[in-house]
Parts: C-alpha cells; sequence; structure tokens
C-alpha cells in the first residue's frame, strides 16, 4: 500500500463515525469542606450537552481559579455514549478555621 493510500484509508477509519457522545451525569468526588452544589454552578457543562473537552477545560480553569481549591482534575468514565463525568477537586490542604467576612464589592 502506497503511503497516499494509507492516509486515504487512515482518514476514513478516524473520521466522524456519526455517534456523539452525550454528559449522562455530572458527580463532584472528594470533598469535605466545599459543597459540592457551588462547584456544579461554577461549570457550564451539564448532563445532556455533548462531549466537548474544550468547554470542560474552561470548566477546569474556572474551578481551579477558586481560592478554596488547590487543583482540579476530571475523569470522564463509565458508558461511552453517555459518559459521567466527573471533577476531582483537591482542596488546599490548611484547613480554614476562621470566617471570611467580605463587603461584597
Amino acid at each position: 500500500m502506497s503511503a497516499q493510500q494509507y492516509a486515504q484509508w487512515r482518514s476514513r477509519i478516524a473520521s466522524r463515525q456519526g455517534v456523539e457522545a452525550r454528559i449522562g451525569d455530572v458527580q463532584v468526588a472528594g470533598l469535605k469542606r466545599v459543597n459540592p452544589e457551588y462547584l456544579r454552578q461554577v461549570t457550564q457543562t451539564r448532563p445532556g450537552d455533548t462531549v466537548n473537552i474544550a468547554r470542560i477545560s474552561e470548566d477546569a480553569q474556572r474551578l481551579s481559579a477558586l481560592e478554596d481549591l488547590e487543583s482540579v482534575s476530571s475523569e470522564l468514565k463509565g458508558d461511552p455514549v453517555n459518559p459521567t463525568l466527573e471533577w476531582l477537586p483537591h482542596e488546599k490542604s490548611w484547613d480554614p478555621c476562621f470566617l471570611k467576612v467580605d463587603a461584597g464589592l
């Protein structure tokens, strides 16, 4: 097989096959102090959305910017057609034993 024939064959194999994965559920794992509902509100990816890696990356950046978290990662797991998006945030290692007052400015 020539290089051109291989490239054409590979292009057909790697092309989109008409299956769009949709997020079946969004979960937040491993939190002790931060409210998972708050993290869900910060993100834009919702159950039923088409899997969009760029949007998931933007959500991860928003979560990583929160001062209560050191870092965040995510996994798509379960059914390949309707995977569960699981956020794996890592809370700051110091224990916030204080009351934070904000003037709302």
